[in-house]
């Protein structure tokens, strides 16, 4: 998996002006569909919300056991496994990755954090799709002076 961190989120958490410590973050799954942009802030940018699963069983899922540590010039985030149950996504339709954002509000306040590629879509028929994250961090960054 290819993780890409949302340049907004970094340069907030590296310069200590967003809060992270127990706020609530989710989890959303895009299709192929969705481009990555550096552009991209906030959940609303994520558009067309076509990108984004939808239908079935498919919502959102609160992160829960979310660590964010810092050692010297290295952050990494670590969370529990995250559980989508019973989706039904196949083809074009099928999850390529998975957003973590800090809940703020709505989606036009919600400030993205990082998009984790897959790589290829998952197609899941009426099955759980689980994301368990390394225990050493499901990303890791080093901030350079």
């Amino acid at each position: 998996m290819l993780g890409k961190m949302y340049p907004s989120w970094v340069e907030r958490t590296v310069n200590n002006t967003d809060d992270y410590v127990g706020a609530t973050y989710t989890a959303l799954l895009l299709k192929a569909s969705y481009t990555f942009s550096t552009a991209h802030v906030f959940v609303s940018d994520l558009v067309p919300a076509s990108n984004e699963l939808s239908g079935g069983s498919y919502v959102r899922i609160a992160l829960t056991g979310l660590a964010i540590s810092r050692t010297g010039s290295v952050t990494a985030i670590t969370f529990s496994p995250i559980l989508f149950p019973l989706i039904t996504a196949t083809g074009t339709g099928a999850p390529m990755s998975m957003v973590i954002a800090k809940v703020v509000g709505s989606d036009a306040t919600s400030p993205l954090i990082l998009q984790q590629d897959f790589q290829t879509a998952t197609d899941v028929t009426a099955s759980d799709l689980t994301i368990t994250p390394s225990p050493s961090g499901f990303v890791r960054y080093t901030s350079t002076p």
